[in-house]
């Protein structure tokens, strides 16, 4: 019998996006020390998608499917105050806090994407990189165990996922 095909579940898609979390957080990264005074719009731009992704990583291994991450948008503020109140948040992460704070207002304005975009003082690359690696390995539990159980549900239910439908 041919297994039904459903949407991506919401945890397989937290294990997705927190996988391409690391990515863009490794590829800024190598931004900043290949080229430690250049391509800073760039590399910032990999920083806030980065901990979107992350973000966003958390709060699907809590059950939001892909409508509402949408409608979240490119809203740093809105998915971690989301975020923060769900089991397994990081809660001393002041950094992280600040991290979301400095960096919302750009990344929801597209400032790093385009020139002429107002001048922000932001900590150093590398020490974005550092909180946005920290939430990840402090959320890796939650996330982890979203993505074993909607394997098993879609195995106990004979299902397969397709990533286009939704």
């Amino acid at each position: 019998m041919k297994p039904n095909v459903v949407p991506m579940p919401p945890g397989i898609r937290a294990w997705k996006y927190r996988s391409e979390a690391r990515s863009y957080a490794q590829a800024a990264r190598v931004l900043g020390r290949e080229y430690p005074d250049q391509m800073l719009r760039p590399r910032y731009f990999l920083l806030c998608h980065a901990l979107e992704l992350a973000l966003k990583s958390f709060l699907a291994a809590h059950g939001a499917d892909n409508k509402a991450l949408r409608q979240i948008s490119h809203d740093l503020s809105a998915a971690y105050d989301q975020a923060k109140v769900k089991p397994g948040f990081p809660i001393s992460d002041k950094l992280l806090q600040t991290l979301v704070e400095l960096m919302s207002p750009e990344h929801e304005g597209y400032w790093f994407r385009y020139p002429g975009a107002p001048y922000v003082e932001l900590p150093k690359s590398d020490q974005c990189c550092d909180v946005i690696d920290e939430f990840l390995k402090q959320t890796q539990g939650v996330v982890v165990g979203a993505y074993k159980q909607a394997h098993l549900d879609l195995e106990a239910q004979n299902l397969e996922y397709d990533p286009e439908l939704e």
